[in-house]
């Protein structure tokens, strides 16, 4: 392969990012970092695909790369505000000197019992780790030990967050934008579904609804699944004994699943590393006590 045809690759490559980027930013306007995630382009990448209105007209035309340019840049230049007020919003709040330690989880519920459980969802949903939480909420690990404890969450789940170290700038981002789209959201039905979103009845009711016995598993039932077990730090043989389905067919489909999501592809591994360990430790636990690890 000369230069010239490597180059001619390589453009296409940009095109075709352009094109994707464009199309899904307009859909979902979501942030530089969330759609690196979304897509395995470096955020980098991103920002530059979102800025070339040189190669939008080329994909596009010009004048409708020119009109998609400019309502990409208006759009983001307003996502960035709205991201400065509640960034700002959060630093007050666990700056200030009133001892306030919420960050506006009376929005969601009213009770504390209630404020604690959706704060577990949230913590786990977005891989906020518990200094992550102390420093956005104000809960001490001792407290959040404390408030958790009648939900009976088994240990492995949190030692998976901290064994998979998520970049929590990226977490405290995604979180971020949560808040947004849920203060931005202007009916309760908006608000009831971004709440849905983070709660676990979304897989039990996409898995009840979708899910038929003896048939092969949907895209959509298996994303659930996948996101599911990340969320817990499950095994696929956990998954396999929860939702009645063969282990060695969800290993198989999910593996072939997140291959081309890289970001996912990697939590993936990460969770087989974790799982392959703690079975070790297992191992020789009961071999010296008779008893597993909690």
């Amino acid at each position: 392969m000369n230069n010239e045809e490597l180059m001619r690759i390589r453009e296409d490559k940009r095109l075709q990012e352009v094109k994707l980027l464009t199309e899904l930013f307009l859909k979902t306007r979501k942030s530089d970092i969330e759609l690196a995630e979304m897509t395995g382009i470096s955020s980098s990448n991103v920002q530059r695909r979102l800025n070339d209105v040189e190669r939008m007209k080329a994909v596009f035309g010009i004048n409708e790369g020119i009109a998609k340019y400019n309502e990409i840049t208006k759009l983001r230049q307003e996502n960035k505000l709205h991201g400065k007020i509640l960034g700002g919003e959060i630093s007050r709040m666990n700056n200030s000197d009133n001892g306030q330690r919420k960050l506006r989880l009376d929005i969601f519920y009213s009770k504390r019992e209630e404020q604690m459980k959706f704060l577990l969802h949230l913590m786990l949903t977005f891989r906020l780790k518990f200094k992550t939480v102390e420093e956005l909420f104000g809960y001490s690990k001792e407290e959040l030990d404390e408030a958790f404890r009648p939900l009976n969450i088994p240990n492995r789940t949190f030692q998976f967050l901290e064994f998979e170290n998520y970049n929590q700038t990226l977490a405290k981002n995604q979180l971020i934008f949560y808040y947004k789209n849920y203060l931005d959201s202007s009916n309760k039905e908006e608000r009831a579904k971004l709440i849905y979103e983070v709660l676990d009845d979304k897989v039990l009711k996409i898995f009840k609804e979708n899910r038929v016995p003896g048939e092969t598993i949907s895209e959509e039932v298996l994303s659930s699944l996948i996101k599911y077990q990340l969320k817990y730090g499950l095994s696929d043989s956990n998954i396999a004994d929860m939702f009645n389905i063969h282990r060695s067919n969800y290993t198989k489909k999910a593996n072939k699943y997140v291959e081309n999501k890289k970001a996912l592809l990697q939590r993936r591994e990460n969770l087989v590393d974790y799982i392959r360990i703690i079975s070790v430790d297992n191992y020789n636990t009961i071999l010296k006590t008779g008893r597993k690890n909690g």
